[in-house]
């Protein structure tokens, strides 16, 4: 699909999931669903055949109706490449615990909550294991269901040697850089073979030509001198004009007591979701 394409489904799938709540249609659903309930045009409960939708900002959508054959079309690539990941939630995220640098968890789950509703930036999330990276990428990925693709490093590499044997590598490597939204986890860990660091050079590259309309996050544990060193990826993962970076020099949650001032916390907002 024309990299256009893309930046106009992504402005419109994320109004679509902004505002999923307020629909009086199912959603998610198929296409096939979707012709059965409404095989014609005018049918849409939504926009009654005109095909657009005007958002209280003033800005014209794509109704939904239009929008299901592309959205068909990024399942069909999530089911090929994305990495396996349980569902997760910023709200299970324990902002409590007595870290030296809480502040920087709570202004990272702050700016992911923001690149949620907007999907209108890069972030870089950095720090040493443990410290919620993962965490916050994945409850991204969750939010975001289907537009976004998930995948680690090491399954990028796994997915880089395997194309090359079943010659599909341009699609694969196409597929990733046009993902409406890609997530790409552990940035880094896939850095000892060259071959697998050009194709990653060769992704970010691309969505950087378009870096306003192919929002991306990435996790990383490399310091951030090293990240600026990486060539041709470096600066553009550096750039503040495109990129939010999220320090995330916190303890391991892992090996970290609860703060016993809030017990239950992070079941409580579960509960509460």
């Amino acid at each position: 699909m024309p990299v256009e394409n893309q930046q106009v489904g992504v402005k419109a799938w994320a109004f679509w999931l902004r505002n999923k709540d307020k629909l009086l249609v199912k959603f998610p659903m198929t296409t096939s669903e979707w012709n059965h309930l409404y095989p014609n045009r005018e049918d849409c409960p939504i926009c009654s055949g005109a095909t657009e939708v005007r958002a209280k900002d003033g800005v014209v959508y794509q109704c939904m109706c239009l929008m299901m054959n592309w959205r068909d079309m990024q399942l069909e690539s999530r089911s090929k490449y994305q990495s396996r990941f349980d569902d997760t939630y910023l709200d299970d995220i324990d902002l409590y615990r007595p870290d030296n640098n809480r502040v920087q968890l709570e202004t990272a789950v702050t700016v992911a909550r923001h690149f949620i509703d907007r999907l209108d930036t890069w972030i870089v999330l950095q720090g040493p294991n443990g410290g919620g990276k993962s965490h916050i990428m994945k409850a991204i990925a969750t939010a975001i269901k289907p537009i976004g693709l998930f995948i680690t490093a090491t399954d990028f590499e796994r997915r880089v040697f395997e194309s090359v044997k079943n010659d599909t590598l341009d699609s694969f490597i196409l597929s990733v850089s046009q993902a409406p939204v890609l997530l790409f986890d552990d940035l880094g860990a896939e850095y000892g073979k060259e071959f697998v660091r050009a194709q990653v050079t060769s992704v970010f590259i691309a969505r950087d030509n378009q870096a306003k309309d192919l929002p991306t996050v990435v996790t990383t544990n490399l310091e951030r001198s090293q990240i600026k060193g990486l060539p041709r990826v470096g600066s553009r993962l550096l750039n503040q004009d495109v990129v939010k970076y999220l320090p995330l020099n916190v303890g391991d949650h892992r090996t970290r007591g609860y703060d016993a001032t809030h017990p239950g916390e992070a079941e409580m907002r579960r509960a509460n979701r």
